[in-house]
């Protein structure tokens, strides 16, 4: 049932089916945003929608984490892509999901070259996260993306150089040429261990060394770095960013957040973590993100 409502107000937000979002409003700015509980994990309020919009005009860049592959990750992430395309008129989405040697056929893509099936072959993307991923979950933001006229960033580094890392450590990349534009980003952010201590605690069942466990990590920055560096290489020709990761990657100031501030300290960034639908307020980490959004 809680699909159905989520879909529906899909539907009710798309032109032509139904009726138009109030989003914009004055009447309804004291209503929860449609779909979506916004709560503030630190004080355990649900903003209104007023406050949301304020929160995502006041961003430059709007850090998205989701549970890979899952559908009502997906279904938030559209409502909260239409909110976007309603109310401002110069976004790019980016995604974890795409790579920068990607970012041609992406291109492609986006200016009706290829077809969409094409698209996802060249890229390889059909079963990213799960197998048959890709059509039911990603497609569709690009999709968004497209219709509203958005730059779409292919974010991530490229697979072989996170392999590099992950066997060598960073120490690997000195025999990979960078390429031009770059194909990968080097970490830059200093204030590490609590993202250290947690990455500990998510790979604690991987059976390897000490040099094992910091290549791993090594890895895991150099992605955090890349996707940051895109992030802020697109802000460069637009006024906001909507970025789509894992949750891992953001909450509680994760890797990509601490890559961003390192290399721009003044970048307003909103992050927003997408929960499960019957997520207790009442049990929220404060730290965990700007904003706790719990599909309804």
């Amino acid at each position: 049932m809680k699909y159905f409502a989520l879909m529906f107000a899909l539907l009710m937000l798309v032109p032509g089916c139904g009726q138009r979002s109030t989003l914009r409003f004055p009447h309804a700015d004291d209503l929860p945003f449609a779909g979506i509980a916004a709560v503030d994990p630190e004080t355990g309020d649900t903003l209104t929608r007023r406050q949301f919009h304020r929160r995502l005009a006041e961003a430059e860049v709007i850090l998205v984490g989701e549970t890979y592959a899952s559908k009502t990750s997906n279904l938030v992430e559209q409502l909260i892509l239409i909110a976007l395309i309603q109310n401002f008129d110069d976004v790019a989405l980016s995604l974890e999901m795409l790579n920068r040697d990607q970012q041609e056929i992406v291109n492609a893509w986006m200016a009706g070259e290829i077809p969409t099936m094409d698209f996802v072959a060249q890229a390889d993307v059909a079963d990213w996260g799960r197998e048959n991923s890709w059509m039911s979950f990603y497609q569709p933001l690009l999709d968004w993306a497209r219709m509203a006229g958005w730059t779409v960033v292919a974010a991530n580094a490229p697979e072989d150089v996170i392999s590099v890392v992950w066997n060598e450590g960073l120490a690997g990349l000195g025999d990979m040429e960078p390429g031009d534009p770059p194909r990968y980003a080097i970490p830059q952010a200093t204030e590490i261990e609590g993202y250290k201590e947690r990455f500990t605690w998510a790979m604690e069942d991987q059976d390897t060394d000490d040099i094992g466990f910091s290549n791993m990590f090594d890895a895991q920055r150099v992605w955090d770095a890349t996707m940051a560096d895109s992030i802020l290489k697109a802000l460069e020709d637009t006024d906001k960013v909507v970025h789509i990761t894992g949750r891992f990657h953001i909450e509680h100031r994760g890797g990509t957040v601490l890559e961003i501030l390192a290399r721009r300290p003044e970048t307003r960034v909103l992050v927003l973590s997408i929960t499960e639908p019957d997520a207790k307020v009442e049990l929220l980490e404060p730290d965990v993100a700007d904003l706790v959004l719990i599909p309804r």
